[in-house]
């Protein structure tokens, strides 16, 4: 059970993350419009260093801290108890709560460069 339990919660997360990208016009192509803003502030071989230390292993230490807790519960033959009934139900609780903050986020922002736009007060 903890696997499926695993996988559909990382399936769920992820699905949030893409949704948000591609309502955003993630998918569209181009590069990221910050990434010349970090750019600036790291010239020349600064940015290389920047790509290795933070792009690089920064991320990779990131991607082994929250995946490390799944191989090891994968891992082990100990048999579904309380602690993963309330770590599966913190997660949905947090997952609504993200999806709620996501929208507040998107209507805010549309709502903010439409008025821009119209040239309307804040």
């Amino acid at each position: 059970l903890r696997p499926l339990v695993m996988a559909g919660v990382v399936t769920a997360w992820g699905l949030r993350l893409s949704w948000n990208f591609w309502r955003k016009g993630g998918y569209s192509g181009g590069e990221d419009y910050r990434w010349a803003v970090v750019r600036d502030w790291f010239p020349g071989w600064r940015f290389e260093v920047f790509n290795f230390v933070f792009i690089y292993f920064f991320q990779q230490m990131e991607i082994l801290a929250f995946s490390a807790p799944a191989v090891l519960a994968l891992q082990s033959d100990a048999p579904w108890n309380v602690g993963d009934s309330v770590a599966t139900v913190a997660f949905a609780v947090l997952l609504v709560m993200e999806t709620v903050a996501d929208n507040q986020m998107y209507n805010f922002q549309t709502e903010k460069y439409r008025r821009q736009r119209l040239q309307l007060p804040p």
